[in-house]
């Protein structure tokens, strides 16, 4: 059963592809650092929400994926688009003289269940646990759920950012957990619109609070103790107020009323293959550095570095959607409809073992 786009989440995908953007244009364009002049500050402030967006796309997917079956003709498109962008920048990486072909390229570029992109290959793998994850989460009960996913949570999340230290782990158990946070909310969170909404705003302000303080509070350290490398730890994957932020931010836009708008369900269907080719680590400093000279920008004048930084961030999103409405329509409107008929008979089978173990383990 395919469950209708709703606008409200469409544009927060937008968005939060457009904060990774934002967080790109920092990090790859400019590097991190903990210079406490004020183009730097304003672009911390601007462009630290990049890891949060991410988060915050696990938790959509374990949200609406949590009732929904494993479907392969999904996945493989799915797998289609990630090698499509792969594989074409490598070759044109090459063919410019960008790149030296490596041996890790070329696996990551052309292995189905590799990518240059790292999301991409941890997400492929997600994707593929989902009836196991789904089930287990089902099953469950509601008290026992809960208190496994504040457990991993104090584990994997609280204890680093006291101690300053990250547990033993992958993004896999990250995304596992986020995963299991969304598949919650869907199952068993009865709060009402309003109490969504007003939970929501407390918990993104006191994050972004937060947030801003520790990042501040870690340039001031680096700059004493010349350390950059901890600037954005406060904000990273392993922090408890990204998290906290990715949540609200979701419980906000959940019952955000949007009328259905097929212009901004068209648009958020393009921000994987935004994600895609903007960040492919083959091009990206290409990208940043070379075609849109973001470090040089970095000591213009302020209101210069903001236009630029938002003109930039725009233009990127824009072309590389355009680039994926291209790929869309000419493979995914064609190519992919003939391989969905021969697909189907598979789907049912995979249906069917899928059924009977869970009628087993039940």
């Amino acid at each position: 059963m395919k469950e209708e786009r709703q606008s409200n989440i469409e544009l927060l995908r937008i968005i939060l592809m457009l904060m990774i953007v934002f967080f790109h244009y920092y990090i790859h364009g400019i590097g991190l650092n903990n210079n406490l002049t004020l183009n730097n500050l304003i672009l911390q402030s601007i462009c630290f929400a990049g890891k949060i967006a991410v988060n915050v796309f696990v938790i959509i997917s374990g949200y609406y994926l949590i009732n929904l079956k494993f479907s392969l003709i999904k996945f493989i498109k799915f797998v289609f688009q990630i090698k499509f962008y792969d594989v074409t920048i490598m070759f044109l990486s090459m063919y410019l003289g960008y790149i030296t072909l490596t041996k890790d390229i070329l696996f990551k570029s052309i292995f189905p269940l590799a990518s240059m992109n790292w999301f991409a290959s941890v997400y492929i793998i997600l994707y593929l646990l989902t009836p196991i994850i789904n089930f287990v989460l089902r099953v469950v009960k509601k008290e026992i759920l809960l208190k496994g996913i504040v457990l991993l949570f104090i584990v994997f999340i609280v204890l680093p950012s006291l101690f300053y230290y990250k547990f033993q782990s992958n993004m896999l158990v990250l995304f596992l957990i986020l995963y299991s946070i969304g598949a919650y909310l869907r199952l068993h969170c009865g709060l009402t619109a309003n109490e969504y909404s007003c939970v929501a705003k407390k918990i993104v302000f006191f994050s972004i609070c937060m947030c801003y303080i520790t990042i501040f509070a870690m340039d001031v350290l680096g700059n004493l103790f010349n350390y950059t490398k901890g600037i954005f730890y406060f904000v990273s994957s392993y922090s408890v107020f990204s998290w906290t932020m990715s949540i609200g931010i979701f419980l906000w836009f959940k019952n955000l009323r949007v009328n259905n708008n097929r212009y901004i369900n068209f648009i958020a269907s393009t921000v994987f293959g935004v994600y895609l080719i903007h960040d492919n680590p083959l091009i990206s400093k290409f990208i940043w550095v070379e075609l849109l000279k973001t470090n040089l920008f970095y000591y213009s004048e302020t209101i210069i570095l903001l236009l630029h930084c938002v003109l930039s961030v725009i233009t990127v999103f824009v072309v590389c959607s355009i680039i994926e409405i291209v790929r869309m329509y000419l493979f995914d409107s064609y190519l992919l409809k003939s391989v969905d008929k021969k697909l189907t008979r598979l789907q049912e089978v995979i249906d069917f073992y899928i059924s009977s173990l869970v009628k087993r383990l039940s």
